[in-house]
């Protein structure tokens, strides 16, 4: 390779000047903190949620009473599926909101309901099963009236009233008896 007069050798990094040298370890600097991150991992790193608030907790206790037993909120789900039905059948969705609301809230106790009704504890997991099956069937039908669907009780009724009957079976076998199924309560 042949050199001009006019070209020049590269020079040694330690013969630049100082602010190309300043440049350069900021450029360095810089590709060390986006490459190696200044922060822990998101992962690593606890998610905040907001902790519910003793306003939320108590609306629904004031807005729902604590059934008498295990027996009483099974026969109080029974209540709330027929009026559920009613106002599906009526095309009075929102009519559903506040029963589907106090199944969701019974859902939730049912377990500890059964443990001071005296259900045995081989049937607690009974409880829990078809509650959560309870649940998800009216759960589909609150997500269908949200979204302002028409929701479709009929599609789900076999699979509410199995859960309740399971529910039912329970609270009988525990000594605290459910009402009887009529065509009311059915």
């Amino acid at each position: 390779m042949r050199f001009n007069s006019n070209d020049k050798p590269a020079r040694p990094m330690s013969c630049m000047r100082p602010i190309a040298r300043l440049r350069w370890r900021w450029a360095v600097l810089f590709v060390l903190i986006v490459a190696v991150g200044c922060e822990r991992p998101a992962s690593s790193q606890p998610i905040a949620q907001p902790e519910p608030s003793a306003d939320d907790a108590s609306s629904e206790e004031a807005q729902f009473s604590l059934p008498g037993g295990y027996a009483e909120a099974v026969a109080r789900l029974h209540d709330c599926r027929n009026s559920i039905r009613e106002a599906i059948a009526t095309g009075d969705f929102e009519k559903a909101h506040h029963p589907l609301d106090e199944i969701d809230w019974l859902i939730n106790r049912l377990p500890e309901l059964a443990r001071s009704s005296g259900v045995p504890r081989r049937d607690w997991e009974q409880v829990v099963l078809a509650g959560d099956d309870l649940g998800e069937s009216l759960g589909e039908i609150h997500a269908d009236i949200d979204a302002g669907r028409k929701p479709d009780f009929a599609a789900r009724a076999k699979a509410i009233d199995d859960a309740l009957t399971r529910l039912g079976a329970v609270a009988a076998d525990g000594g605290n008896a459910a009402p009887p199924l009529s065509e009311d309560n059915s």
